[in-house]
């Protein structure tokens, strides 16, 4: 039995050391995470502040981010209304279109080639005239 209580005391003996061993490295291990884990818990406590803050910031901007988009939609309608105002003003004092040279150029042109009106009555005379003339012809070809 000697032998076998032997084989045990080595075996304890070694799982001994191995306990021993793994102590020393987990103090190790210990010592370089005691850093780390104190920075973390530090950003951890900053972080959460900064959230708390956020959250209180967040709260003061909402209701003054909804009244800035209000604003602006009124701005937009106002803008509309003006632009309205405008175009009906305009059309009230005699149209869109021509700018002030336009104007007199129009009217140079029409002193050239006279009045529109009167151009397309000559040629609704004109054309009443060759239809008359045309009938002319075909009552005289038809009598031949």
């Amino acid at each position: 039995m000697s032998e076998m209580d032997e084989g045990f005391r080595l075996e304890m003996a070694e799982y001994i050391r191995q306990e021993k061993e793994l102590k020393v490295k987990l103090e190790i291990l210990e010592q370089k995470l005691a850093g780390p884990e104190a920075k973390l818990a530090r950003a951890r406590e900053i972080v959460l502040k900064a959230k708390a803050a956020y959250e209180s910031i967040l709260g003061e901007v909402k209701p003054l981010r909804s009244d800035k988009t209000l604003l602006e939609g009124e701005l937009g309608l106002l803008s509309e209304k003006k632009a309205q105002l405008r175009h009906d003003a305009a059309l009230a004092k005699g149209g869109y279109g021509m700018r002030p040279g336009t104007t007199a150029f129009v009217e140079q042109l029409n002193e050239v080639a006279g009045d529109a009106a009167t151009h397309n009555l000559k040629r609704e005379a004109s054309a009443l005239d060759a239809a008359a003339a045309l009938e002319a012809l075909k009552a005289k070809m038809g009598k031949t």
